[in-house]
């Protein structure tokens, strides 16, 4: 953007040191429009700051916009899409306007760090001047109280009374200890003056240190001083996510445990329900995500979106639960064509991945899933026990009973779905959750998709704890650290997930059933698959 010679260089970069937080993480599951619509705010406010010359505001705004046109919205899996190339040519032709602006605001700053620095030069030139003065006062003023005691001490004398002592020596004999204090002056100026009565003696009027000497010289001015108008942050709207949520240098949120070290307590604590409690088991599926392509070619990787809702309605419907096999059947021969459609209508190439909300409103229209068996949403941090205790409520609701029907939810994190079943077993004694993840995982020598259960809702707590941690890398963990939740940029926020819940009752009966199209085929035996390995 501009030189490191750049007269504002070092100041725009402690800027954007401190502003490049706000930069969003890209989400696959974020909707690409809401991206579009933050860099339009964004845009409306950079023009307004360049506007009221509001500079330092101006530079954070418009490289941020550029930031997330040229690093952020491109790397989205829907960017390429045929349903968003009117808005993808409109954002490069604003990013190109925004550009140039920008360098005219860099140029700004460079004009106004040459005349804080030439100011700063001036006052600093200015105040060593009135330094000088300070002490050629102070010199003065020594020297006219010294001539001022050497005159005192020259009394009347009588030359006829040798008993008198003899007149104080002149002032060029002055003692060592007053000539010291007096030795930067040359003696000539100051001739031997008269031996005058003390009667005749007229004292003048010292010099002040105060009508001399300045008071303690002020600090260089602050940049603010020239700065046109200071920036100010705190009449924006703090809901909106492209605005700031704090002044322009603010306060730094610190965790109270980095994120780094939770992560490691988090799989210690899994590792212990797996080996010590024998709370939890994993299981290894016969298949995982884009393993198999069906008759026309089509297989199902990046379609967790389509599958762990399926995986979620089959077992609503079954009589004991959802099987293994019919997991494998949803993967391998239903999942495929479902993606294909739905990336076909909505223009999507390859196998972009498709946003939970496109694949539900699919769903819904094709009665593949029953509006009646629905029970709500429910989301927030994942990190958050009150926030997955609200999760675990909608799983367990049953409208007043005692927990015991069957229940299942999409969980949705980090741009990956997975389902969770519960499971009544032991007649109604034990209630057991299974988390289906259709990723391929290593257990013992299986490399395949998985089924995790956990026997109690503690060790589920514990098993979603260590789930969500590592998928965080490090720029989830730093942006964690460092930022307190905060329900208004949620979207944004690495921790935040989703949970579509849904469960039998008298609104979710097989009636409600797929074309034969779309059956599941699903299995109506309880999983009765052994466990290959209790750890991961």
């Amino acid at each position: 953007m501009a030189a490191k010679n750049s007269p504002s260089y070092a100041h725009r970069n402690f800027l954007w040191e401190r502003d490049k937080k706000n930069i969003p993480i890209l989400m696959d599951s974020f909707p690409l429009n809401k991206y579009y619509d933050l860099n339009e705010r964004l845009k409306e406010h950079f023009y307004k700051a360049e506007k009221s010359k509001r500079w330092d505001e101006a530079y954070c705004l418009g490289k941020r916009y550029m930031t997330i046109s040229v690093n952020v919205i491109p790397k989205h899996p829907y960017y390429q899409s045929k349903a968003f190339v009117t808005r993808k040519r409109a954002q490069l032709e604003e990013a190109k306007k925004v550009e140039n602006r920008l360098h005219f605001v860099i140029q700004m700053m460079d004009a106004d760090a040459l005349l804080r620095e030439e100011r700063a030069k001036t006052a600093e030139l200015k105040r060593r001047e009135e330094e000088e003065d300070r002490k050629f006062a102070a010199m003065v003023h020594r020297m006219e109280q010294n001539k001022l005691v050497d005159m005192g001490k020259a009394g009347p004398q009588s030359n006829n009374d040798s008993s008198v002592p003899s007149a104080p020596p002149a002032y060029d004999s002055v003692s060592p200890e007053i000539g010291k204090a007096d030795d930067c002056a040359p003696p000539s100026l100051y001739p031997e003056p008269p031996a005058p009565s003390f009667s005749s003696i007229t004292t003048p009027t010292a010099p002040s240190y105060a009508a001399h000497a300045p008071s303690a010289p002020s600090a260089p001015p602050s940049f603010e001083t020239y700065n046109h108008s200071s920036s100010d942050y705190n009449n924006y709207d703090l809901n909106d996510p492209c605005e700031p949520s704090s002044p322009l240098y603010p306060k730094t949120y610190l965790a109270p445990i980095p994120m780094s070290q939770l992560k490691q307590v988090f799989s210690e604590e899994w590792r212990n329900t797996l080996d010590k409690t024998k709370n939890a088991d994993v299981f290894a599926l016969e298949t995982h995500q884009g393993k198999v392509r069906d008759r026309n070619g089509l297989d199902s990787t990046n379609g967790c979106t389509v599958i762990a809702p399926l995986i979620a309605t089959t077992h609503v419907r079954s009589s004991g639960g959802v099987s293994d096999d019919a997991i494998a059947q949803i993967i391998d021969n239903i999942a495929p064509q479902l993606l294909h459609v739905i990336r076909a209508k909505l223009k999507l190439g390859g196998l972009g991945f498709i946003s939970p909300s496109e694949v539900h409103d699919h769903l819904f229209d094709k009665k593949i899933i029953s509006p009646e068996s629905f029970v709500g949403v429910s989301g927030g941090n994942v990190m958050s026990d009150e926030h997955i205790g609200n999760m675990l409520d909608c799983l367990n609701d049953d409208g007043g009973g005692k927990g015991q029907r069957k229940s299942a939810c999409a969980f949705f994190f980090h741009a990956h779905v997975v389902c969770i079943v519960k499971l009544v077993v032991n007649g109604g004694k034990d209630i057991w959750y299974d988390l289906i993840d259709s990723l391929p995982h290593l257990v013992g020598n299986v490399n395949e998709g998985t089924r995790t259960r956990c026997k109690d809702v503690e060790s589920l707590r514990t098993h979603l704890r260590w789930y969500a941690s590592s998928k965080f890398g490090p720029a989830d963990c730093d942006y964690i650290d460092e930022n307190e939740w905060n329900d208004a940029s949620a979207e944004l926020d690495p921790r935040v997930f989703q949970a579509f819940t849904w469960a039998c009752g008298a609104g979710s009966h097989p009636s409600v059933a797929m074309s034969d199209d779309d059956n599941l085929n699903s299995s109506n035996s309880d999983s009765g698959t052994t466990p290959i390995c209790s750890s991961r």
